[in-house]
């Protein structure tokens, strides 16, 4: 009798994959020279309940150039799960879009980014006998409504404070104030234009919670 043993191996073998982009502030054009883009390493946990691909291992990172570009590569494998990449911006004058891309194996991937410098507004917050604490204030940008700017929430019941905001040049953006009764949410809201401004603005915001509608 005569037995034959096959032995089967996944194929581990390596590859070079590269990422490279460009970044630019919105309004300007002009270059971004202090992000930075990470290359993450997700791999399937070991839980028996609960399985996903998690952030495993940092692979590398490098920051823009003077010119706004970055490019870097690394040893790849397809035994792993995938590669991810992300971007941060290190100045907090920039609101923080932070993209996500997943990276072909053992190719050229290209990931760039605009990025918005920010206005901030002084803004003091005044008002009394607030129903239902906490008030939150907070500031969107028709940029892109989907982007929380600024959030804070005033735990009393009246107050006169300093809040910094920040928002969007060239752009409309909401100061929405909303409390709520624990079903429905009661708010008042103004919009505000900064045109090319880099220095804070300030404004004083007078609010009467009992006055905001649902």
């Amino acid at each position: 009798m005569c037995l034959i043993f096959i032995s089967c191996k996944k194929d581990n073998a390596v590859t070079i994959t590269t990422l490279s982009g460009t970044t630019v502030e919105g309004n300007s054009g002009l270059p971004i020279v202090d992000g930075k883009v990470y290359v993450w390493e997700y791999r399937q946990t070991n839980d028996l309940f609960k399985s996903q691909m998690i952030r495993h291992k940092l692979i590398d990172s490098v920051k823009t150039d003077k010119s706004g570009n970055y490019s870097l590569s690394f040893k790849s494998s397809e035994s792993v799960g995938f590669y991810r990449a992300n971007f941060q911006l290190s100045s907090n004058y920039y609101y923080q879009y932070v993209p996500e891309k997943n990276l072909v194996i053992g190719s050229g991937n290209v990931m760039n980014l605009t990025a918005y410098r920010a206005s901030f507004l002084k803004a003091r917050v005044i008002y009394s006998e607030n129903p239902n604490p906490p008030l939150s204030v907070i500031t969107f940008s028709d940029l892109n409504p989907s982007w929380t700017l600024s959030n804070h929430r005033l735990d009393k019941v009246k107050a006169d404070t300093t809040l910094i905001l920040k928002l969007i040049p060239n752009y409309p953006n909401t100061v929405y104030f909303i409390y709520s009764n624990g079903f429905n949410p009661f708010t008042y809201k103004e919009t505000i234009t900064p045109v090319n401004s880099i220095d804070t603005l300030v404004r004083t915001f007078n609010v009467n919670p009992k006055e905001f509608v649902r």
